[in-house]
Parts: C-alpha cells; structure tokens; sequence
C-alpha cells in the first residue's frame, strides 16, 4: 500500500491492464447496444449483462481468434 502522504504516490499506484486494451480493442468491441441501454432484465452483476461470452473469441489454449 502505497502512503497517502507520499509524494511519489501517483508514480507508484497500481494501473490494472487488461488483455482486451492491451490487443487494442474498444468497449463496442464486445459491448453491444443492450449492453449499453439495458434489455428489460435485472443482473446480479455487470458482466452477466453481456451479450457475448470469452469463448466466442478465444480458443481453450487462450489464444485469440482472428476474424
């Protein structure tokens, strides 16, 4: 945990990367307009709310498909 005080704080946090970001893809890449305006229904969480699923893009050896 970096200190409050610490003014080397912001140089030190921790920036979360992701696969997506990093293979350049965008939000609408994976994010569809019912997942952006809603369907009608309720989710317990965000991510259940998604239309597409891992493996429509990646394979069991975690490599990407390429479209």
């Amino acid at each position: 945990m970096v200190p409050h005080g610490d003014p080397d704080k912001f140089g030190k946090a921790v920036h979360l990367k992701d696969i997506h970001l990093e293979k350049g893809m965008q939000c609408v890449d994976c994010h569809f307009d019912s997942d952006s305006h809603g369907n009608g229904k309720l989710y317990g969480e965000t991510r259940n709310a998604v239309e597409i699923d891992c493996i429509d893009c990646t394979v069991p050896s975690g490599a990407w498909r390429h479209f």
